[in-house]
């Protein structure tokens, strides 16, 4: 899992060791995982975040960015999204499977009166199948913290 950067664009470097580093020094931080994409002119932006979350004192994260061509339909594009996230919760548990993620996030709304919503019961289901015990999944309207981050990046 390579490709991530701090915000202004500078790499992290090796993923796993930049999130035990990170970790080591903010004990306490607790870990969001989501991504979020916006249709530009005729192409998908995509961005993937992992936050540490700092309590009540902020947020900190990094970021993986993709474009990508249009997908055929919004429900296409929003599997894409979980995809992404999914990818990354398998990297953890493979990976370093000793940091506990906090919560998986999902750019889809339970409300019915949403778009995203048609996708909703596959993508909660899905991310419930693939996330470690303990790990909260969240969609809108809970307060989510990647996905908002991978908003502002997209």
């Amino acid at each position: 899992m390579n490709g991530y950067k701090k915000l202004g664009g500078k790499s992290v470097g090796r993923l796993d060791t930049y999130i035990l580093d990170t970790l080591e020094k903010h004990p306490t931080a607790k870990i969001h995982v989501g991504t979020d994409s916006q249709k530009v002119g005729d192409r998908i932006k995509v961005a993937t975040v992992v936050a540490f979350r700092y309590g009540n004192r902020g947020v900190h994260f990094i970021y993986r960015r993709e474009n990508k061509p249009l997908f055929a339909t919004i429900s296409d594009r929003l599997r894409y999204e979980v995809e992404k996230t999914v990818d990354l919760i398998l990297w953890f548990s493979q990976s370093i499977p000793s940091v506990r993620i906090e919560a998986a996030e999902v750019d889809v709304n339970r409300d019915t009166r949403f778009k995203s919503n048609v996708v909703y019961g596959l993508t909660k289901g899905w991310l419930e199948g693939v996330v470690p015990h303990g790990t909260k999944v969240l969609t809108k309207p809970d307060l989510m913290v990647a996905v908002r981050a991978a908003n502002s990046l997209v």
